[in-house]
């Protein structure tokens, strides 16, 4: 199957001012979506993030699609007409609703510390992860999308952030897929040239995984021929012109390989995964802000 032309240059901020290409292919589970954009397709429509066009669809039409954003850690919530859930001693984390803003979805209660959000993890790896000692003895909240961060996880960690005060810090695999989560963190919006201080976050300190310090080969998986030219636009966002992440970059073209959360975690396990990787990081204070 063939993606279309958006997903292959995302990265570039220059193609979205471009009139969008958008094709039928077949498997598509919602074809009347496919013939809507195509009839009303225009110079702006290519602009617009796919998970603000669901949420348009649930409110008006009763499509969901759901919002792949999990949570978990001490905080209680209550979505509007329901029961509270405390989320403290879960197992595992819940789904966020598709609605979090205040009138959809209240914060009853939040004892946290600050908040991390990882870019994926497989639901065995992240059960793992919340039952370790370690972990909970960071008293932080647990957020993750399953990759690229959707609206309504931007908008839960920007009113974590803004209305608790809390810090909130990112783990990404270590490729061009992880930068780009991380200004999505950063805009707020999927488009590289525009921006959302709705589902923005003002300060996101990147934990890693960082370019070079991963030394065993075992846990690298093979530099893809595409990755030069999204680095060539990952440079131009204003929130890698620093000269930190500048040696970043530097640092991860030199290693010409990816980093994954995955593989790291099975081989230290949880504990040890949070004490080097997450907890160690926070007392040295080695992190990147975005």
């Amino acid at each position: 199957m063939k993606h279309p032309r958006k997903l292959r240059t995302l990265f570039d901020p220059d193609y979205l001012g471009h009139r969008p290409v958008v094709r039928k292919y077949s498997g598509y589970p919602y074809p009347f979506i496919v013939r809507w954009i195509e009839h009303n397709a225009d110079e702006r429509f290519d602009d617009i993030e796919w998970s603000a066009f669901s949420d348009v669809l649930e409110l008006e039409n009763h499509i969901y699609f759901g919002s792949y954003a999990q949570i978990a850690g001490p905080i209680t919530l209550r979505i509007a007409g329901e029961k509270p859930i405390t989320l403290d001693r879960a197992k595992s984390p819940k789904y966020l609703p598709v609605f979090v803003d205040r009138d959809a979805l209240e914060i009853c209660k939040c004892t946290a510390d600050g908040v991390l959000f990882v870019e994926r993890l497989p639901p065995s790896h992240v059960e793992q992860l919340l039952l370790s000692k370690e972990w909970k003895k960071l008293n932080w909240i647990f957020l993750s999308g399953g990759c690229l961060p959707r609206a309504p996880l931007r908008r839960m960690l920007s009113r974590l952030s803004e209305e608790y005060r809390l810090p909130v810090y990112a783990l990404t695999d270590n490729d061009t897929w992880g930068y780009f989560a991380l200004s999505m963190l950063n805009r707020g919006a999927l488009a590289p040239h525009e921006q959302c201080p709705l589902l923005a976050v003002k300060k996101v300190r990147w934990l890693g995984i960082k370019s070079m310090q991963i030394k065993d080969s075992d846990l690298l998986r093979p530099w893809k021929g595409n990755w030069e030219k999204r680095l060539k636009f990952l440079k131009a966002y204003s929130c890698f012109r620093n000269p930190r992440w500048k040696r970043e970059f530097i640092n991860f073209e030199r290693q010409h390989a990816k980093a994954e959360l995955t593989p790291i975690l099975n081989k230290l396990g949880a504990d040890r995964f949070v004490a080097e990787c997450i907890a160690a990081k926070i007392k040295a204070k080695d992190w990147l802000i975005v």
